[in-house]
């Protein structure tokens, strides 16, 4: 692959995966398996599902947060999660846009340039997620890291990279 195509086309993979860890609803998960039932939890950055499998079917269904023992007071925590998830959304715009501006050759002259931007926005995901995973509630320390927040982790540094390969040099 020619240089020029590596930086944007690893900017939209970056966007991709960030989408795709903003609307998974795997951030954050809890698994409890018998002989009779498989049961999880599922925590995204928008959504708490409660997963029940049974030998007579499985079904999820969504939940409030009241359902859960022990996890009243997670306001802060909500809130910490809606942020990172509009800044994962923001973050692959952003690359998206890089990536086509790198693509059509244009330069956008200013006191901030967006490549610096969007990878600063890449390199702030990674302490947020960071958040979401060790800030969970004290009702949720059982969690376990899933496939939305590996989807982050890899679309933050994959932005980063390409945002920093996109920067104008000097």
């Amino acid at each position: 692959m020619n240089s020029r195509w590596t930086g944007p086309a690893l900017a939209v993979i970056a966007a991709i995966t960030l989408v795709l860890a903003a609307w998974s609803s795997r951030w954050l998960v809890a698994e409890l398996r018998t002989a009779d039932l498989n049961a999880s939890i599922r925590i995204g950055l928008l959504s708490l599902k409660v997963c029940v499998a049974t030998e007579f079917g499985s079904h999820c269904q969504s939940a409030a947060w009241s359902d859960i023992p022990g996890a009243g007071d997670v306001g802060t925590w909500v809130w910490l999660c809606r942020i990172t998830f509009i800044l994962c959304v923001a973050a692959a715009i952003a690359l998206v846009l890089v990536a086509g501006l790198s693509i059509a050759d244009i330069e956008l002259r200013g006191a901030l340039s967006l490549p610096w931007a969007t990878q600063t926005a890449c390199q702030v995901l990674m302490p947020l997620m960071a958040g979401v995973y060790l800030l969970s509630p004290s009702a949720l320390r059982g969690l376990e890291a899933g496939r939305g927040f590996a989807f982050g982790f890899v679309g933050a540094a994959m932005g980063a990279v390409a945002a920093w390969h996109q920067r104008p040099r000097e």
